[in-house]
């Protein structure tokens, strides 16, 4: 009987088994998310300010040290269904990156979170991943997100030209994400010159304290990749008032480095922190952003449709091809190189309630440009789409009877013609019909197919060598005329940079000996006395020449001997005539000194070797100099953030962020400069963003851990329940 009993037990063993792991298959089916269709999320739909609420223009180089604000307004269409796990991404605008890893929760009205939003430090796409919230209705999803961002744009000023420089990171966070402590770093000196005394005033911007005692100063010098090498430590004088501290450093012969720490306070989900540093009248200032906002299916936002029909303006035949931009009042681009289909439609859904415009860009083939906006409303009513028409016309083709005209350009003083003019036609009220067209090496400019009306040319660039001639070239085109009309112009011949055709050549010699003599120095003054030219020293051959002058008469006046000969003051005069009469020869001689007569001077008294002051005219009346302008300091570059020490006693920068370990500081100028920080505790996701994103389950994922546990158990109990009836039995 004790055998009957254990096939039974294993048959038993046996079921369990298939249904622990039939339990445990099912239990392990993964639902696939599915990516959503969503408007409103791509890099052409930001919105992109900088720290202080300008608005950036989409496709704008932005710096790699400034943040930036970018927010989306986004929908999901009617109908289409939202599951928890389903995903739909989101792209940053042209040019920015995430600066730190972004995490940011998307609420509704009642602050249920309804989805995530994801982004790596670096990336320049991320994801919102959805829950089941919004799988309660299918009408009006949608929402804002806002965030910040960071530039990808070098410095192209890498230099050393500065004398103060800033930035800061986020040196340490709560259990919730959010910043614990600011680390604020700044560097002066970096050429290591002798200043003296040096003080540094930093001013802390609105909600942060400092930390008393958080100061760590650094001697050393940047290396030749910008990063800074420590060779020991100052200490400063510190002063501390409300928002201000001023560190003074005494006999400073080194680049110093200071990096110390402030309290943030939190305000909200998000936060910008500022801070301002100034020496010897250069001001550098840094920021740090944390945070961010997202909605969804919050609000009474209602998402509408449109349609546009493109049509032949004379045969009202459909047109494929059209190309158009759809922006909204404020400017914000809900689709750009929207094509129409072979119907001639273009159809956009999910834009939310409000103004807006379509703009055509490219017209079909065959057909003219129109850049009329075509503008619409999307009402609370959205349960039809609105739909907008346009139209294009053909190309015109030119008449038989279109009009001609033919422009000759000439030198107003030879008649000589002019190539290279540049000019714009247009109508009499202004409206440009052609641009840019040039004379041809004959001087002429030939344009055809002009309907009947009154035009001008206006020279816009004129030929080398010419002044402008700005006075419009009217004309006329005569309806069913045939011949071409004939107008001229002149340009005047601009002279002011020619040569001037007087020429002089002075001739040095001894008296005695007629020996050309080398290093004799005059001056050259003109009737007035002023100087014309300078210390003009006769050359090997005891030659001046001087070339380059105006009609009038002028003289040579010695300033300083030969070597060995006595110095004669006597103006050499002689007049320049005018072009064609070539050059004016004028000679001197000079007596050599001897020491029976010294001191001797003959020729016009003086000693050898002597020099006498230039002949000038005293000025009329007195003169008031100018003030020199006090040059404006240059924004500097940002050297590489330090490496923030180690402070005992107080926080120092998060776990994985190194300043000025391969980073470029940038140069300045009101710019702020983000460190990244990439500390992130075990087993979750350090956001940037402020939150701690959890490693959770995949959606549709169940544990079969438990249902292993129990039919074990269950298994331990049948068994020894079925030996303990048998042994009792048998």
């Amino acid at each position: 009987m004790k055998r009957k009993i254990w096939p039974i037990i294993l048959g038993l063993v046996m079921v369990l088994t298939v249904f622990l792991t039939g339990g445990f298959i099912i239990s392990g089916v993964t639902a696939h998310a599915a990516e959503l269709s969503a408007a409103g999320l791509t890099g052409n739909d930001a919105t992109v300010t900088d720290l202080q609420g300008n608005k950036v223009p989409l496709g704008s180089d932005l710096s790699k040290w400034n943040g930036y604000e970018v927010s989306y307004t986004w929908g999901i269409p009617d109908g289409e269904a939202i599951q928890a796990g389903d995903t739909v991404p989101v792209t940053l605008p042209p040019n920015a990156v995430a600066g730190q890893d972004i995490s940011i929760d998307l609420k509704d009205d009642s602050g249920r979170v309804v989805g995530t939003l994801v982004i790596k430090a670096g990336e320049t796409t991320g994801t919102i991943t959805f829950n089941d919230v919004l799988s309660e209705t299918g009408t009006n999803r949608g929402g804002k997100l806002q965030f910040y961002v960071t530039g990808t744009k070098e410095n192209e000023n890498i230099g050393r030209d500065w004398i103060v420089n800033k930035v800061g990171w986020i040196a340490d966070r709560n259990e919730d994400g959010s910043p614990a402590t600011l680390a604020w770093n700044v560097a002066i000196n970096p050429n290591g010159l002798s200043l003296g005394t040096a003080v540094v005033t930093d001013n802390l911007g609105p909600n942060q304290t400092y930390i008393p005692g958080s100061v760590y100063a650094e001697t050393g010098k940047y290396n030749e990749d910008g990063s800074f090498v420590a060779d020991g430590t100052v200490t400063p004088e510190i002063e501390f008032s409300g928002n201000t501290i001023i560190f003074t450093f005494p006999n400073v012969t080194k680049t110093i480095n200071i990096v110390f720490q402030t309290k943030p306070t939190i305000v909200g989900e998000s936060g910008i922190w500022t801070n301002l540093a100034s020496m010897n009248g250069q001001n550098v200032d840094a920021q740090i952003t944390w945070g961010g906002t997202g909605s969804g299916n919050g609000s009474s936002e209602e998402f509408g449709e449109v349609l546009l029909t493109k049509t032949d303006k004379a045969t009202g035949a459909k047109l494929a091809g059209a190309t158009y931009t759809l922006m909204d009042s404020n400017g914000k681009i809900y689709g750009s190189n929207l094509v129409t289909n072979a119907e001639g439609n273009i159809s956009v859904t999910s834009l939310p309630v409000g103004d807006y415009k379509f703009i055509e860009t490219a017209a079909p083939e065959g057909y003219t440009l129109d850049t009329t906006p075509i503008p619409f409303t999307v009402t609370q009513d959205v349960t039809t789409a609105v739909k907008v028409s346009a139209e294009d016309t053909p190309i015109s083709v030119v008449v038989p009877d279109s009009g001609e005209v033919i422009l000759t350009k000439t030198d107003k003083e030879t008649g000589q013609k002019l190539a290279g003019a540049t000019y714009t036609l247009r109508k009499s009220d202004g409206t440009e019909v052609a641009t840019g067209l040039v004379t041809t090496s004959e001087g002429i400019i030939t344009y055809k197919g002009l309907p009947a009306g009154n035009y001008e040319f206006v020279e816009t660039a004129a030929p080398n060598g010419y002044t402008l001639n700005a006075e419009p070239v009217s004309f006329t085109i005569v309806s069913g005329s045939t011949a071409a009309v004939s107008v001229s112009a002149e340009d005047t011949a601009d002279h002011s940079n020619e040569k001037l055709p007087g020429e002089v050549i002075l001739t040095k010699t001894d008296r005695v000996t007629g020996k050309k003599l080398a290093g004799a120095v005059y001056n050259l003054v003109d009737s007035t006395g002023n100087i014309v030219k300078e210390a003009l020293s006769t050359n090997a051959e005891g030659i001046i020449q001087v070339d380059n002058l105006a009609a009038g008469k002028y003289q040579f006046v010695e300033v300083k001997a030969p070597e060995g000969y006595k110095l004669d003051k006597t103006p050499l005069a002689f007049t320049i005539v005018g072009e064609g009469a070539g050059a004016v020869t004028v000679s001197a001689e000079d007596v050599a000194t001897t020491p029976e007569t010294p001191g001797e001077n003959p020729g016009g008294g003086g000693t050898p070797g002597e020099t006498v002051p230039p002949v000038t005219t005293p000025p009329v009346g007195p003169t008031t100099p100018e003030p020199t302008p006090t040059p404006t300091p240059t924004h500097p570059s940002v050297p590489k953030p330090p490496v923030a020490p180690t402070i005992p006693g107080t926080t120092t920068p998060e776990t994985g962020h190194t300043v000025g370990q391969g980073e470029q500081q940038p140069s300045v100028s009101g710019s702020g400069n983000t460190a990244p920080v990439t500390s992130q505790p075990s087993g979750s996701t350090q956001a940037a963003g402020g939150h701690v994103i959890q490693m959770l389950p995949q959606t549709g994922e169940r544990s079969a851990k438990p249902l292993i546990e129990a039919g074990l158990g269950f298994l331990l109990v049948l068994v020894t329940g079925g030996w303990f009836v048998w042994e009792r039995r048998y």
